[in-house]
């Protein structure tokens, strides 16, 4: 997937010095997952399957259902980058290094 681009200008007329022209976001995993044929809406849909027997079968709680079709979901809107704390990383926030 496409990783999150921030185009960053130094500029003495500005007071910090820098501006930053543009951000263009980054891929989603549900986007790369349609790139390799994935329709994000379907793995839902299978996912709520699993768990729908699941309940039925006595092997999951209604409660703990939900959190994981909410987990799955938020995973599937999340970007593709890694965070050290397992959960889904935030959309990046533009750092800018100061120049050298």
């Amino acid at each position: 997937g496409r990783v999150t681009e921030v185009h960053v200008f130094l500029d003495e007329d500005e007071e910090s010095g820098w501006y930053i022209e543009e951000v263009i976001e980054g891929s989603t995993i549900g986007q790369v997952l349609a790139l390799t044929q994935w329709d994000k809406i379907e793995l839902m849909r299978l996912v709520k399957l699993q768990v729908d027997a699941a309940i039925k079968s006595d092997r999951l709680k209604p409660n703990d259902a939900m959190k994981i079709l909410a987990d799955y979901e938020r995973g599937l809107q999340g970007y593709t980058y890694l965070s050290l704390d397992g959960a889904a990383a935030p959309a990046p926030t533009p750092a800018v290094v100061a120049p050298v």
